[in-house]
């Protein structure tokens, strides 16, 4: 919005408005490959100061995880008549953040926000939608899962932001 806008420039952080779902993974993904360091963030986003001297860059994004934590969870289940094979287990991982996500100038990187791009554009995706906790699923599955079925990933390596450096609570 306007007023988002205007905050940004005053700090003096580049920003663009933009209209639909896919626009600012497809900008961002035109801008990384021309080697800039590029910040996609939801516009509930209140900036206190430019986040670019705060990013690690050793990554090719970063992104903060939904939840307190940002360690995942082994779930294990029993099953007693399985016999041999009655127990299993399986890593769980909290999903990542949409809200703001950094990325740094790789080509993982601009492959990353090409995909989401194309993912929301063609509404691809196991529900047909990237509404509400959607997208921060997408994110998560094109970061974390791996590839298969002809379905290609982009090889991304992420660093975790730390959600209460990014939030007032």
């Amino acid at each position: 919005d306007k007023e988002s806008a205007d905050l940004a420039q005053a700090r003096g952080v580049a920003w663009y408005l933009h209209g639909g779902l896919a626009a600012p993974w497809r900008v961002a993904s035109q801008l990384i490959r021309a080697g800039c360091v590029v910040v996609v963030a939801s516009s509930r986003v209140r900036w206190a100061r430019s986040p670019f001297p705060h990013l690690a860059g050793d990554t090719d994004l970063e992104a903060a995880q939904i939840g307190s934590t940002s360690r995942g969870s082994v779930i294990g289940v029993h099953d007693p008549p399985m016999g041999w094979s009655a127990y299993g287990q399986t890593m769980t991982t909290p999903l990542l953040d949409p809200s703001v996500v950094a990325f740094h100038p790789t080509n993982a990187a601009a492959e990353l926000a090409a995909q989401l791009a194309a993912r929301l554009e063609s509404r691809r995706g196991d529900d047909g939608s990237y509404g509400g906790g959607g997208m921060s699923l997408l994110l998560t599955r094109l970061v974390h899962q791996p590839a298969h079925d002809g379905d290609t990933r982009s090889g991304a390596t992420l660093r975790v932001l730390r959600n209460r450096c990014l939030t007032a609570d």
